[in-house]
């Protein structure tokens, strides 16, 4: 009778290649480890979308009435819609939407921002463009820097200078870098000071300034205004190319602005601040892509910041 011979023999016949296989495998398995995105946390967030609103001059309780519950309401009409919640204090309010595991990131967004658009006729005319934020599990910083000079020798104002215009350019080049924040105050702006008591003897209110501004030229759009004891703050959005422009807005048919106001470009006062290492600092916070790898995405950060460190003579920390 003649003998069977199975699969089985023939492998156990053959060691060498079992080993083979195993090899093959464990191989395959280590490149597929390396190449795998790796993320520090699961994505168990639900799907939520901020609002941010700013009316200048306006009350926490005013702006509570008038723009946060309106908006509530009406983001509360949405598909699969989960809850909405707000913070609000003065001049600004946190509008949240947060909506079921189901609904898509993307497609949350253009409801939120269709809705606004729906109601904006119904809300004060005073308040800025609205912003429409994405809350993800990429919305967090993967790592943040304090900023300051290697000698001690330039200034916070010059240091963010450079972080904007310069260093954050570079690592939101680096792959997998979706965006760079720069924060902790000393920024600069176009400055105007408004002496009140010029606009006493001419005969003028601060209301009028801040209407001719905004009527001559968009790129004057105006921030904030501070009252002091002798004159009024007011804040501008606009580069430093744009101070003599500014300075020549007509108020009336005989006064100019630089007739009753200091015009310039660069940092009156702070309404934040950051300290890294028990200093005053300038942050960054590098935020990823939705699905880069966050320990590869760190590393390209770390030798870019290595060599903008060199090259600009900072510390980074």
């Amino acid at each position: 009778m003649k003998n069977s011979f199975s699969i089985v023999d023939f492998l156990l016949s053959r060691p060498y290649f079992i080993i083979s296989f195993l090899a093959l495998f464990l191989f395959l398995g280590l490149v597929g480890y390396n190449k795998i995105d790796r993320k520090l946390f699961p994505d168990s967030n639900y799907p939520t979308v901020a609002v941010v609103i700013v009316e200048p001059g306006e009350s926490a309780k005013g702006l509570a009435a008038n723009v946060s519950i309106p908006v509530e309401e009406e983001l509360y009409t949405l598909d699969k819609i989960r809850r909405v919640y707000s913070t609000t204090i003065d001049e600004v309010s946190v509008i949240s939407a947060e909506f079921e595991y189901t609904k898509n990131i993307d497609s949350a967004t253009s409801d939120v921002s269709n809705a606004l658009d729906k109601i904006r006729a119904k809300l004060p005319a005073s308040i800025l463009n609205p912003q429409i934020i994405k809350i993800t599990e990429a919305t967090a910083p993967i790592v943040t820097y304090a900023v300051s000079a290697k000698e001690g020798n330039v200034s916070l104002e010059d240091i963010r200078q450079i972080v904007q215009t310069q260093i954050k350019h570079k690592l939101i080049k680096v792959q997998g870098v979706a965006n760079v924040d720069v924060f902790g105050g000393y920024e600069k702006e176009i400055e105007v000071i408004v002496d009140k008591e010029k606009l006493e003897r001419y005969n003028l209110d601060i209301a009028l300034v801040v209407a001719k501004l905004r009527a001559n030229d968009n790129d004057f759009a105006i921030g904030f205004i501070t009252g002091k004891d002798k004159r009024y703050l007011l804040r501008a959005q606009g580069k430093r190319d744009t101070v003599a422009k500014l300075k020549k807005v007509s108020i009336t048919k005989e006064i100019q602005l630089q007739d009753i106001a200091k015009v310039y470009f660069g940092h009156y006062d702070n309404s934040a601040e950051y300290y890294g290492n028990s200093k005053n600092a300038i942050a960054i916070a590098v935020q990823r892509t939705g699905n880069a790898d966050v320990i590869r995405t760190i590393a390209r950060v770390e030798k870019e910041i290595q060599k903008l460190q060199n090259k600009y003579k900072i510390s980074l920390l």
